[in-house]
């Protein structure tokens, strides 16, 4: 399938999405689903309807669930609490705004002024690293460096290179797919939550390029914040 699952969103007030009409009907037994997309192939992926997958073996981390937030007109998205994003343990971004996790944006997209000081931070320690792009340092929850860039055609045979981080107007974040890339998401219609697999931090992946520490806000409770 293409990037995006288009028609799956969460349940809205006097509107039968989707998701709810599939098991109106008994094609499903509840308003979940999953989606895979794979790191290299753009045009493939894997939607699977009616099910949440287990955690795989091959996803290094702990598979946790985020409850999905509301837009400024108190639309339900697939939306999370996106509290900090930073590069290698320095110059931390604040956020703390919901963030939508969107399979068909084509980029990571946020403020402009938050977006230009990512994206200025990252190629700072990029080019310290290395000049390949297979070699760029992975994001924290681990989006890896060579997710966030894509080959185009200049014509005349001659290959570029696009970053796949960007500005955008408004205060949310959208985290497109370079987030699913090579990853397992879990959509949870039924109970407005999001599954993801995430990484503890150790001292061992301090090389890693550290990408967006996630907080869950829980009804009656202090934040929650997510390593």
């Amino acid at each position: 399938m293409p990037e995006a699952s288009l028609g799956l969103g969460p349940p809205r007030e006097k509107s039968d999405t989707f998701l709810a009409q599939l098991v109106e009907h008994g094609v499903i037994s509840h308003p979940v689903f999953t989606l895979k997309l794979p790191a290299g192939d753009p045009g493939r992926g894997e939607l699977t309807l009616g099910r949440l997958e287990s955690k795989e073996a091959s996803e290094a981390g702990n598979l946790v669930y985020l409850p999905i937030g509301a837009d400024a007109s108190n639309k339900r998205k697939w939306a999370v609490m996106l509290s900090s994003m930073s590069v290698g343990d320095r110059d931390k971004i604040d956020i703390n705004s919901l963030a939508v996790v969107d399979s068909g944006a084509g980029y990571i997209a946020g403020p402009p002024e938050e977006a230009r000081k990512l994206i200025s931070d990252f190629f700072k320690r990029a080019n310290k690293a290395a000049k390949k792009v297979a070699r760029l340092l992975p994001m924290r929850l681990s989006i890896r460096g060579e997710l966030l860039v894509q080959e185009t055609s200049r014509g005349k045979g001659e290959l570029g290179c696009e970053f796949l981080i960007t500005e955008r107007v408004g205060s949310m974040w959208t985290l497109g797919r370079s987030l699913f890339r090579n990853r397992t998401v879990r959509s949870d219609a039924q109970e407005g939550k999001i599954g993801l697999v995430l990484e503890a931090s150790s001292q061992e992946k301090r090389s890693r390029t550290r990408f967006s520490r996630l907080r869950s806000l829980f009804p009656g409770s202090k934040h929650k914040r997510l390593e």
